[in-house]
């Protein structure tokens, strides 16, 4: 199973946590990460840029990482 596949199939997953950068409020560009715990051991850490005055997601990426990790 592909990188992209284990994410979508664990997307579902309840969101532990969700947070804004400050940059994001001040000058409307900055990170908004989302983590779900998909497993016992397992977080799913999802970063996104985000530009709220216009382009939307510029980039993003995602990483399953060790609770030790995040």
């Amino acid at each position: 199973m592909s990188h992209a596949e284990k994410v979508l199939l664990r997307s579902k997953a309840q969101v532990m946590e969700c947070i804004m950068g400050e940059t994001l409020k001040s000058r409307g560009l900055g990170p908004v990460i989302i983590a779900r715990r998909v497993s016992i051991g397992e977080i799913l850490f999802s970063n996104f840029l985000v530009d709220r005055d216009g382009l939307g997601v510029k980039d993003c990426f995602a990483r399953f990482v060790y609770p030790s990790q995040y």
